[in-house]
């Protein structure tokens, strides 16, 4: 089920990024970590990463410059802030920059299970999202460039649509 699904664990504690592979591994994700901000912005430019979860406080370049530089890139790996504290301006903070979700690194298996699972899921629809808009446009493109007069009439003989 999972076994697709790439996640990026950033975070300076070693401990803490193993269990975590592990336990998401164990899922059937497959992980890399990164101990800094500055490692995992180069993972995420190399490699395409569905879900990151990114610790908040770190040193050097900390998870807020993190969400930060990711959210400049447009980068459609969808984040979820970390944090050692409950700390309600950093979950703001952590969301005005693009944030899906923010846990407290004490929360139980289960949260986080579930909170990744949303996330991929949420990377998905948006995917499914822009490929159908991308599909509408083709559409409209080659419906416009067909040179012959070309109308779709609804069941009230309506004109609905015409090419140009």
């Amino acid at each position: 089920m999972n076994e697709n699904h790439k996640v990026l664990v950033v975070d300076d504690d070693p401990l803490f990024r193993t269990v975590i592979q592990r336990q998401l591994t164990h899922l059937g994700y497959a992980c890399e970590c990164a101990g800094d901000g500055r490692t995992a912005l180069r993972l995420l430019d190399s490699e395409d990463f569905d879900v990151a979860l990114i610790d908040i406080v770190m040193p050097g370049m900390d998870g807020l410059a993190l969400l930060q530089s990711m959210e400049q890139a447009h980068m459609s790996t969808v984040p979820i802030a970390l944090s050692g504290g409950d700390s309600t301006a950093s979950a703001v903070e952590a969301m005005k920059h693009g944030a899906f979700d923010y846990l407290c690194k004490e929360a139980n298996f289960d949260r986080l299970r579930d909170t990744v699972q949303k996330a991929v899921h949420h990377r998905e629809t948006r995917r499914r999202s822009l490929l159908a808009a991308k599909s509408a446009q083709q559409w409209e493109a080659t419906f416009d460039a067909v040179p012959d007069l070309v109308a779709i009439i609804d069941a009230d003989h309506r004109i609905v649509r015409a090419n140009r």
